[in-house]
């Protein structure tokens, strides 16, 4: 049988081996041998970067600023006229995404590119600064996310590569005494493997990502990344003055309630769970998103509204189907 340490190697050289289920390999040697670092390393990177300072060099992706309108579709926002730091900032992102979710959006080959939108305070101060309404965002190519796999991919090998230069090499899915013994007393600088993966010398910027969308198609990667269609946050952009979303969610709950004791059908209570999901986003200020779960609801959210007097509900559910 293939030693362990050996496996992990012909694994992390074949392409064709998914990188999550290579880290998950490695994260069997790694909490085998106790070697933490390293642990500590593949769990984040299974998981995500939940503080984006700890974010390695070579998940820092930078591309080119673009917005979305309504009528012309994605353009290019021109850069020169702004300070070079913010300029710089504006289009590079520390992308914290769980490797799976960066592999699960690099599945379909058409797709070429992503638009990284920014955190909302950014948003919507580029919003004011472009001369007409419009959704910011920063195009990166697909091939910058497949360098954060391949350099996931060649830390893997080289750890393994060391781990077989210390004669520590595994059996039977286990390890002896005296391969643990020489794993304890081996020095594992997971900053080093980072240094020699990344081939990036980009400095982060002060920017936080929002959603993620592929272009061409929406489509959301990363947590908590819900891509609504970008319609809805131009038609948000456009009654945002009318609806007050405190209000709002009142309404919905109020709505959601009569709708839980007449639903009779399974698309009615798919419809309630809409409606409770679309309060929820309005009571967390997500008009957007709101808008998105009220379109799902559908017409017999529109005609209970209707019928027990949730104006600002009915307004706001004809708003999310373009009425």
């Amino acid at each position: 049988m293939t030693p362990l340490v050996l496996e992990l190697q012909k694994h992390a050289l074949d392409p064709d081996t998914v990188v999550t289920d290579l880290l998950r390999m490695a994260l069997v040697v790694a909490r085998k041998l106790s070697i933490r670092e390293f642990q500590d390393w593949v769990e984040l990177e299974l998981k995500g970067y939940p503080d984006i300072d700890q974010v390695p060099s070579y998940r820092l992706l930078r591309g080119q600023p673009v917005a979305h309108n309504r009528f012309r579709g994605w353009e290019t926002v021109l850069t020169y006229n702004l300070d070079a730091q913010l300029a710089e900032n504006l289009s590079t992102f520390k992308i914290n995404y769980p490797i799976g979710q960066i592999e699960s959006g690099l599945k379909r080959p058409e797709t070429t590119a992503f638009n990284v939108t920014y955190d909302k305070k950014t948003e919507n101060m580029l919003m004011k600064a472009l001369s007409y309404p419009a959704i910011p965002a920063v195009q990166i190519q697909s091939t910058q996310f497949q360098g954060i796999l391949d350099a996931v991919r060649t830390i893997v090998l080289e750890w393994s590569l060391r781990l077989e230069e210390a004669r520590i090499l595994g059996t039977d899915m286990a390890f002896s005494e005296s391969e643990k013994q020489a794993a304890a007393s081996f020095t594992y600088n997971i900053g080093y493997f980072i240094n020699q993966a990344s081939n990036s010398n980009l400095q982060p910027g002060e920017i936080n990502m929002g959603d993620v969308y592929k272009a061409g198609q929406v489509a959301a990667m990363g947590p908590d990344a819900n891509a609504y269609d970008i319609e809805f946050h131009q038609i948000w952009n456009q009654v945002e003055g009318c609806i007050n979303l405190t209000p709002l969610a009142k309404e919905l709950s109020t709505l959601r309630l009569a709708m839980r004791e007449g639903a009779t059908e399974p698309e009615q209570d798919i419809a309630v769970s809409e409606i409770a999901r679309a309060e929820q986003a309005a009571k967390s200020g997500n008009g957007a998103k709101a808008l998105g779960h009220l379109r799902s609801a559908g017409k017999w959210a529109l005609d209970v509204a209707t019928k027990i007097g949730t104006s600002l509900a009915v307004e706001a559910i004809k708003k999310s189907m373009g009425s």
